[in-house]
Order: C-alpha cells, then sequence, then structure tokens
C-alpha cells in the first residue's frame, strides 16, 4: 500500500511538470518557471526570459532570481529599483551648486540640472524663460526649483515689494519674477497631469514670496504646504531660515523639525556666525548638503515604499504627442508673447 501512495505520488508531480531536485522552487516546464517569476514574483517577462534562456531543466527559481538581481547590478540603468519598474527621474531648475542633483545621481536616478549660470553645476545651461520640452525630455518623478530670490529677500530692503501694503511689483525685476512664478505653475500643472504622483519641491529663503498672490495660487493649486528649516540645524553655522514647499505633506512635516532650538543649534540663543549680509564671499545661496542628502533619502524611499502623493504602479515612461509638446514649447518660450504683441499691432 505505501508503494502505490508513492508512485501515485511520482506520477502526480510528472503530471504537474515538478521534479524533486532537492529544492521545491525546481521545475521542469519553461512556461511553469515562467509564470511563477513574472505573474506570482513581479519581476518583469523580459528579465525572466533572458534569465531562463541561460538555463537548463530544471529551472531553479532561486537561480533565476539570482541572475536576475546579478544582470540588475551590473546595468546603472536599472539600478535604481522601484514600483515604477524603471529608473527614476530627478530635475532641478535654478540648480546653482546642483546639490540636490548630486545626491540623486548618487541614488542611481537620472537626473538633470538647468541653470543660466555660466559658472553653475547644471548639465544644461539653459535660460528658463527661454526652456524647451527637448531639455527636459520626460515628465520628472522629482522636480526641485529655487527660483532667483533677489526680489523677494529681505536683503532688498522693501526695494522691489511692499506686500504688506499691496505693492506686489515695484520695480520691472520683481515684474519679470512674477512671469517666473506663471510659468512654473504652468508647467508643474502639465507635468503633474502626466505623472500625478510627481513629488514637487519649491526652496526659497525666508521673505516675501510667501504673501504675493501668484504663489498663494502655486500654493491652492498644487496643494503644497510650506516648512521652514534654519540651516544652522542643518550642517551649516548660518542660520538663513528657509521656507520649502512640498506637495508631500509628510515631506514638509520631516522638515519642520530642522528649525534652531535647544539641542539642534549650537549657536541657539547667540548670535550666530556671519551670513550673506554680513559676508559678502559666503555662498548663502549653496542649498546645505544635509538637507539635500535628507530629501534625496525621503524621496528615494517613498518611491520604494510606494508612499508617494498618489499611488504608483508599474507603468511604461508617459509620451508626449506632438502636439502636447507643441504647447508646452509655445507656453515656456517668448513665442507666445510675440504672437500676442503681433496681434495687439
Amino acid at each position: 500500500m505505501d508503494d502505490e501512495l508513492s508512485n501515485k505520488a511520482v506520477d502526480s508531480r510528472d503530471q504537474n511538470n515538478h521534479t524533486y531536485t532537492g529544492d521545491p522552487t525546481a521545475v521542469k516546464d519553461y512556461e511553469i518557471a515562467k509564470q511563477d517569476l513574472v505573474r506570482r514574483l513581479g519581476l518583469s517577462e523580459e528579465e525572466v526570459v533572458t534569465a531562463l534562456d541561460t538555463m537548463t531543466v530544471p529551472y531553479c527559481l532561486n537561480t533565476a532570481v539570482k541572475k536576475i538581481m546579478d544582470a540588475r547590478d551590473d546595468n546603472d540603468a536599472s539600478h535604481s529599483l522601484s514600483p515604477l519598474g524603471r529608473q527614476l527621474y530627478a530635475v532641478e531648475v535654478f540648480c546653482g551648486c546642483a546639490i540636490v542633483s548630486e545626491e540623486f545621481d548618487h541614488r542611481k536616478w537620472r537626473v538633470r540640472a538647468f541653470d543660466n549660470d555660466p559658472n553653475s553645476r547644471a548639465t544644461h545651461q539653459v535660460d528658463f524663460m527661454k526652456i524647451t520640452w527637448a531639455s527636459i525630455v520626460n515628465v520628472p518623478d522629482f522636480i526641485w526649483l529655487s527660483p532667483p530670490c533677489f526680489t523677494f529677500s529681505k536683503l532688498a530692503g522693501g526695494k522691489h515689494r511692499d506686500c504688506n501694503n499691496g505693492n506686489y511689483s515695484k520695480t520691472p525685476e520683481a515684474h519679470y519674477s512674477n512671469r517666473m512664478l506663471s510659468r512654473i505653475l504652468w508647467m508643474l500643472k502639465f507635468m503633474i497631469k502626466k505623472k500625478p504622483h510627481m513629488i514637487i519641491m519649491i526652496e526659497n529663503p525666508e521673505g516675501s514670496l510667501r504673501k504675493v498672490p501668484i504663489m498663494e495660487r502655486i500654493v491652492e493649486e498644487l496643494n503644497l504646504c510650506r516648512a521652514l528649516v534654519n540651516y544652522c540645524t542643518l550642517g551649516r553655522a548660518d542660520k538663513k531660515p528657509t521656507h520649502l514647499w512640498t506637495n508631500d505633506h509628510r515631506l514638509a512635516a520631516a522638515l519642520n523639525f530642522y528649525q534652531c532650538g535647544p539641542k539642534k543649534c549650537q549657536y541657539h540663543d547667540k548670535k550666530h556666525p556671519p551670513g550673506a549680509r554680513d559676508n559678502k564671499s559666503f555662498n548663502a545661496a549653496a542649498i546645505p548638503k544635509f538637507l539635500a542628502e535628507f530629501v534625496a533619502d525621503y524621496v528615494h524611499g517613498a518611491f520604494a515604499l510606494g508612499i508617494c502623493p498618489k499611488s504608483i504602479r508599474r507603468t511604461e515612461e508617459p509620451k508626449l504627442s506632438q502636439d502636447e509638446i507643441d504647447e508646452f514649447n509655445k507656453e515656456m518660450s517668448d513665442d507666445f508673447e510675440n504672437e500676442i504683441e503681433d496681434d495687439a499691432e
């Protein structure tokens, strides 16, 4: 009787294309192995087929997974593993020293950094007011913007704006900054329609930016919340209060921890070392490395754990139609203004 049961068990295993080899994950049917790896383990079909084609029967699923992981480690383009199943993409606008881009690059993200300053560390020297889709290429998963602050800064002493009395633009430079903000809003709305999970970060020193109606509209339409940090808690000696707006409210809450206080800053209740006001040779505009590391760690982790602002799935990189590219180029360039002027004439 025992022999009969044993023979039936062997026959059953053969009928189901499984064979015992000391490893219960080994199977001798190619399609069954492929199904286990793709449908049950969530690996891409392309990776699975490549791995199985190098193996012989019986197909050990553990060996196949090991081959796929090793291939990923050897391929920088797929090193940044994520639920999206593709390399993640970060963009930094008005990048200056490009500290933020550098940190995302360390985490194997694809990055592009834009600035019109030839002395910056931008990957692409581009005037934001003339940027085209050919420079950006794809919708980013994360975008950091540090728009020029000189018309909003407290250091300007009210030269450009008097927001408390409703005078939001006193100089041509202030008017130009307003137009820049309007394009930032249009661009972010355009992008987030394509990638609802895109995480946004806008950085500016504490000043009048939060008080101007265009920024209030940006906050409302993109559901941004504002964090306040002091650079003296982020590896710098100068205090420099700085505002950070983001559509990831968990990130904002985490950043609010970094405000000058007891046990956070050695200069709390004391005079901080010179900042931009007292030391003209000091590059106060540079983003602290710790801040860039903190944001990059959080964002990278958010995508890995699937806790981004909108739920994400394994999807292809969204493609823009030619009409959409033309629309972007028109709205983000001077061509649109030129057309309006021509019509007015």
